[in-house]
């Protein structure tokens, strides 16, 4: 069994962990608006939009793949159910980076199920779906998530025409 993790439960137990991934900067790039955001439904995080590309920055849940990962083995799991855990969370928390976008449009609105959809086209026509919220506590369903979707959208048209 593995030891406890206290540094990440103290860090859980702070707060911490409610920041995104850090994403080191282009030289002169400039961040011109950012929204809060999911990616494949997954993880949340933010969406920055700067002067030279739309990048999506997940949440920074390290601290929290520790402790669960961790549960799973004080529990008696099998090694391959913590592993895979870590895996997935290690795919998912890597900023995802869109260079050379043409612009972006609605998607879906928002819903019970899911928050509404922003569709930004990048390279060859290639699109990438990213869920939109309002803040990080306003739930999936509101029209003030629509709202956010809109807005953000228009910021990454107004900047891909200038």
């Amino acid at each position: 069994m593995t030891d406890i993790p206290f540094e990440a439960t103290a860090n859980l137990l702070q707060g911490k962990g409610r920041g995104t991934v850090a994403v080191a900067a282009l030289p002169g790039e400039i961040v011109l608006d950012s929204t809060v955001a999911n990616f494949m439904n997954l993880i949340g995080g933010a969406l920055l939009l700067s002067n030279v590309r739309l990048v999506f920055a997940p949440l920074d849940v390290a601290d929290v793949t520790k402790v669960f990962t961790w549960g799973i083995s004080f529990l008696g799991g099998p090694d391959i159910a913590a592993k895979l855990v870590t895996d997935v969370v290690d795919s998912a928390s890597r900023p995802q980076v869109l260079g050379n976008l043409s612009g972006a449009r609605a998607g879906t609105n928002a819903s019970v199920m899911h928050p509404p959809t922003l569709i930004a086209t990048g390279p060859h026509g290639a699109e990438f779906t990213f869920g939109v919220l309002y803040s990080q506590l306003t739930p999936s369903i509101s029209s003030r998530n629509n709202d956010e979707r809109d807005r953000f959208v228009n910021s990454i048209n107004s900047a891909t025409r200038g």
